[in-house]
């Protein structure tokens, strides 16, 4: 196998130095210097890549509101209002549903971590369990992290946005993980250990 795979590279590589020897050497030289020229005055400048929704990053904030609550507004005179559909209402139904299946998002160590929102944890809660506890009916979650306690302790109304794992190797034991969090939803992330 190795050795077909290096006769198609050369094979492909012969055939890219027929092709580049078709060519004039003037006209691939007149082609790169115009191909220079034009790409170096079409650059953007920083001024050019200036995010216009930039002021939108403040989810919070009134004007953002209100901009986000106009657009909603056309949305709805265009297409109606969604939670008056009963397609909206079966999904919300089975999305709010406590016999939803905890989704296992990481395995850690024997432990299954899961992610989960409810009425009663809004912003939601981190928790883990073992294999074994999984499988009953009611598994014996251990809390990690809850949202709601560390958005009232912050100020800060956190939305979870995943984890990720410091794997050091099969032989190392894996104690740290990275979870990320944003600020109300933006699109800006915060991490902590």
């Amino acid at each position: 196998i190795g050795r077909r795979i290096s006769a198609v590279l050369l094979s492909a590589h012969a055939c890219a130095g027929l092709l580049l020897r078709a060519v004039p050497a003037r006209a691939r030289e007149s082609r790169a210097s115009r191909a220079v020229s034009l790409s170096a005055a079409q650059l953007p400048t920083l001024s050019d890549l200036a995010d216009p929704r930039q002021w939108l990053e403040d989810v919070e904030g009134e004007e953002q509101l209100d901009w986000v609550k106009a657009r909603n507004a056309e949305s709805v005179g265009r297409i109606g209002e969604p939670a008056k559909s009963e397609c909206y209402t079966r999904l919300l139904a089975i999305m709010e549903s406590d016999e939803k299946i905890p989704y296992i998002g990481r395995v850690l160590n024997g432990k299954y971590y899961n992610f989960w929102q409810d009425e009663k944890h809004v912003q939601g809660i981190w928790r883990r369990c073992t294999l074994d506890q999984y499988r009953e009916a009611e598994p014996a979650w251990e809390l990690v992290l809850d949202l709601d306690a560390l958005s009232a302790a912050d100020g800060v109304s956190w939305v979870w946005g995943g984890s990720t794992l410091l794997d050091e190797g099969p032989e190392v034991r894996k104690e740290r993980v990275m979870i990320s969090l944003s600020r109300g939803g933006a699109d800006a992330k915060v991490s902590r250990e």
